[in-house]
């Protein structure tokens, strides 16, 4: 942990998209310094620190000797959900705090692992679900929170892209497919909104695309009952708009509903209502132009320095992935409820997810 007002080293484990969104949000940071960067490669490692200004960083291909060498405060993992092959624990060990990108692995006994790690050696995380963090959905859970919304009733969520993507996220065996990789998210941000889930029903397809071995699915559907009875409904598919990742949601509550919609062009700014049902307050519009995913990273590195904990600790990420698991494990017996596998609920409902993935 370094001292308040101190500035935080940090080390970067890889060179792709997410990388590149997260250095911008950390250069903008005067209290931060990225001081490595691990690639694949040092070709690699050297284009990304020229393609982002990023003199001075250090450049690795070898995980364990950055993390030794350099001993960096934090590393931001962005590694694709296949790749993982124990950075986060090789960081945990040695006291380091880790920002992972979502899902945490591709392989369940890998996040396990993580999370596990993360949990011994009492170091700070954060996982990637951005949703969290736009003002919307911050401001419907203070209403959650302080009892004004009342009682949850239902959740309604798409994402919705038609996109190629790289090979490895076309692969279901590499990134899960796009349910596990990309409407995960919305998984979230029901779990965030309207509490943790019992079971969950799902199925998939892959109606638009040539269908292989490996392909992954580009139409899903699911029901989640949560522990409190509430419901949601979660749809996915990559045969919908080119060029947009639309990912939108509305959730239902007693005494208010939040309306978030997505442009999903990255241009035009998501929009979002909440209104009172019950009249007793006006309706709140919100314009999301802030930027959530330097906001989530803010959250982490806040924690770094002062030791609180985060909005999205690893132990909480890891519910949301055993969640969307369950929905592809039920969607693998036709759609049976499937009960999430937590602690809480291991002995509730049908049957019970434990690394069921295929």
């Amino acid at each position: 942990m370094t001292s308040q007002n101190a500035v935080t080293s940090i080390a970067i484990l890889g060179t792709g998209y997410m990388a590149s969104m997260h250095v911008r949000s950390l250069k903008a940071m005067p209290d931060v310094h990225i001081g490595a960067i691990c690639a694949r490669s040092k070709m690699k490692g050297d284009e990304f620190v020229n393609d982002q200004s990023l003199s001075g960083a250090a450049v690795y291909n070898e995980y364990g000797r950055m993390c030794d060498e350099v001993s960096p405060d934090a590393v931001i993992v962005t590694l694709p959900p296949h790749a993982h092959a124990g950075e986060v624990e090789c960081a945990a060990e040695r006291g380091i705090a880790v920002f992972l990108e979502k899902p945490l692995a591709r392989d369940p006994d890998r996040a396990q692992s993580m999370a596990d790690a993360i949990r011994k050696h009492n170091v700070v995380s954060q996982v990637g679900y951005h949703y969290r963090f736009k003002r919307s959905v911050k401001r419907m859970k203070e209403l959650i929170t302080s009892g004004r919304a009342g009682r949850p009733a239902l959740f309604e969520g798409r994402f919705w892209s038609n996109m190629e993507g790289k090979p490895w996220w076309r692969s279901r065996s590499m990134s899960g497919g796009q349910t596990f990789e990309q409407a995960t998210h919305i998984f979230d941000t029901a779990r965030f909104l309207m509490g943790d889930v019992l079971t969950v029903q799902g199925h998939i397809a892959t109606l638009c695309h040539p269908i292989k071995d490996d392909r992954i699915e580009d139409v899903s559907a699911a029901i989640l009952k949560m522990e409190n009875g509430s419901l949601a409904l979660i749809s996915a598919s990559n045969c919908a708009f080119p060029g947009k990742c639309i990912g939108d949601f509305r959730a239902v509550f007693q005494r208010c509903v939040l309306d978030y919609r997505s442009t999903g062009d990255w241009c035009d700014k998501d929009t979002a209502t909440i209104t009172f049902t019950d009249g007793s307050g006006p309706t709140e519009a919100f314009i999301e132009d802030s930027d959530a995913h330097a906001e989530e990273m803010r959250d982490f590195l806040d924690a770094v320095s002062n030791g609180g904990p985060t909005v999205t600790p690893a132990a909480d990420g890891i519910i949301t992935q055993r969640t969307v698991e369950a929905m592809l494990a039920s969607a693998e017996h036709d759609g049976v409820p499937i009960a999430v596998g937590t602690e809480q609920n291991m002995n509730k409902g049908a049957l019970q997810c434990q690394n069921v993935l295929p």
